[in-house]
């Protein structure tokens, strides 16, 4: 069995109101649908995605939390620059880990790659930000936090 799924754009010049008619009518004529809306992408369930960033964070000097640095976690700080703007935490939502096996190497060994947190930041935003465990060989050492998805809240 195959599903069809459509995909289109909705001007971002249209009034919000217009926007969200034009949304709730698509979805409703056409049940397996992706729409483009704005920096949005809503899936067949009408759900707004959050944004994809994956961008440098650079976080507040001095401000881990030395705790979990003592259990060998990264220090989450209490907030970052991004894009020339500060941003504080407000709430640490959830956190996980994702591990991989040695990139061409025998045996089974798994090593922990990132460290990943849902947090609300003070503009009641949700961001999805990771510590990478070791920077790549190509990049900068001083990146280690990443904006990975950002949704309005």
């Amino acid at each position: 069995m195959s599903v069809r799924c459509h995909i289109f754009k909705v001007s971002q010049d249209l009034p919000a109101g217009l926007r969200r008619a034009a949304l709730m009518a698509s979805v409703e004529f056409m049940p397996n649908i992706q729409i483009f809306l704005g920096n949005y992408v809503t899936n067949h369930y009408n759900r707004i995605m959050p944004d994809l960033i994956s961008e440098n964070l650079v976080p507040f000097a001095g401000t881990f939390e030395t705790s979990a640095m003592g259990r060998g976690e990264p220090g989450l700080p209490s907030g970052f620059n991004w894009r020339d703007e500060e941003f504080t935490i407000e709430q640490r939502i959830d956190s996980w880990k994702k591990s991989s096996p040695e990139g061409g190497k025998a045996g089974n060994e798994v090593y922990l790659r990132r460290h990943y947190y849902r947090l609300r930041m003070n503009d009641d935003s949700v961001w999805v930000v990771y510590f990478v465990r070791q920077t790549p060989k190509s990049g900068n050492i001083k990146h280690r936090w990443f904006l990975y998805t950002w949704d309005e809240g």
